[in-house]
């Protein structure tokens, strides 16, 4: 689990996706829909990611693509074969320290990284990423259409990760799918 802890200083703000919540245990075997490995709290014996080859130095903090590295890993562990358990008792707290506007740059790389994921495991011939990716592109935009008049700032921040996920997924399309063998 991750928690939130006070801001460092008034005015500063925690990205709720960086917060785990779930308060029971779980056990995810095969693919699964969403995200379970989490990024800031995560433990894995070193022998087994030597065998996947550990994270994407591609994706992450400090890279191109500054995020998705968890979301990369956690398949890659599921394809594996590898169980993935969820256990709240295991804590990390997350401190908020980011300004808005750094938070507004950081849900911005999330989605980019994100949707560099997207791209890096869509396939035509195995459908659950595409899948995967469309059930958060149409949730994303159904809740910006829905808080449209209501709750602008909702609108915004949705409109500005659907842009970030379709900016990521083109740019490592662009960047290593397309790009010629050799180079």
């Amino acid at each position: 689990m991750t928690a939130a802890t006070p801001a460092e200083r008034p005015g500063l703000r925690q990205p709720p996706g960086a917060l785990v919540t779930r308060t029971e245990p779980e056990v995810f075997r095969g693919r699964q829909p969403r995200q379970v490995v989490p990024g800031p709290n995560v433990a894995i014996p070193r022998d087994v990611m030597l065998e996947i080859g550990g994270y994407d130095e591609r994706l992450g903090p400090g890279t191109r693509f500054p995020s998705a590295e968890d979301h990369d890993l956690s398949m890659r562990l599921l394809d594996a074969g590898c169980e993935v358990r969820h256990v709240p008792e295991a804590v990390v707290l997350h401190r908020a320290w980011r300004t808005r506007r750094e938070v507004v740059r950081l849900r911005w790389g999330y989605a980019r990284g994100v949707g560099a994921f997207y791209a890096k495991h869509a396939s035509l011939r195995d459908r659950h990423t595409l899948e995967r990716a469309g059930r958060e592109v149409s949730a994303r935009g159904r809740r910006a259409i829905v808080s449209l008049f209501s709750r602008p700032a909702t609108t915004a921040r949705e409109l500005v990760t659907l842009a970030g996920l379709a900016v990521g997924a083109a740019e490592w399309t662009l960047r290593y799918r397309l790009r010629p063998r050799g180079r």
